[in-house]
């Protein structure tokens, strides 16, 4: 079914994923988001590019609005994908993405969305926002960086045509809750994983040790020996 289904694949002339920053960032969400890059590039084998800052006072009204109850200030993904990331990918994107720091919504009757992703436009959006603040403490900074990585993956990964998976325990397991995005791992499951790796022509074996060396780097204890044990039960 997913081989028959239309998908967006890397060839000569689409052969980047491009980030596009809309508003502004602390230092610790910049060193957040350069890490989650290279993952992401690491994760689907292409390499990522960022696209000039977009400002947030660009985005007109219809781009924003405070939420009622909470009184916090959401950009409406609808907006930030058919005004700023269509009009702004570039003619060698597989795909563009945008992320920022400001809380996201994607139709009028929703409180908030951690990320969206429309896989036959090639675009995606996602927001740093629930994550946490990685200032607060050591431990606060990486759970944010599992966070922002989690969900980078999963929403390109869509992009890429993966849907969520039922099946296993998977970062494609669809999350409805802050809970249930924290309950889900940083991989994919044997199937998600050989998607990702027929789709972008990808060495599984390569791949997790590259992986499991950025991980060592950035003290994801966890996931480095996820990737060190499915080195070792690997035959190819």
């Amino acid at each position: 079914e997913y081989l028959r289904r239309r998908r967006i694949r890397p060839g000569v002339q689409k052969k980047f994923i491009y980030i596009q920053l809309i508003g502004s960032f602390s230092k610790e969400q910049e060193e957040i988001l350069d890490t989650t890059k290279e993952y992401m590039s690491l994760c689907f084998g292409v390499e990522v590019k960022e696209l000039a800052v977009y400002p947030l006072k660009k985005l007109p009204k219809p781009a924003q609005r405070i939420h009622s109850s909470w009184g916090n200030r959401q950009l409406y993904t609808g907006y930030l994908m058919d005004e700023v990331l269509k009009k702004r990918k570039p003619k060698d994107a597989l795909c563009v993405i945008g992320f920022t720091a400001i809380d996201l919504y994607p139709r009028p009757s929703w409180n908030f969305v951690f990320g969206v992703a429309r896989p036959g436009a090639g675009l995606g959006m996602w927001s740093i926002y629930r994550h946490g603040d990685p200032a607060e403490s050591k431990e606060a900074y990486q759970l944010c960086l599992r966070r922002t990585i989690s969900t980078a993956i999963h929403e390109t990964a869509h992009i890429f045509a993966v849907k969520h998976c039922i099946a296993y325990q998977c970062v494609m397991n669809g999350s409805n809750s802050r809970e249930e995005s924290d309950s889900r791992d940083m991989f994919f499951c044997p199937s998600c994983l050989h998607k990702i790796c027929r789709n972008m022509k990808l060495k599984a074996k390569d791949r997790f040790e590259s992986l499991k060396e950025l991980c060592l780097e950035s003290s994801l204890t966890k996931e480095a020996k996820f990737f060190k044990k499915s080195l070792k039960t690997m035959t190819r």
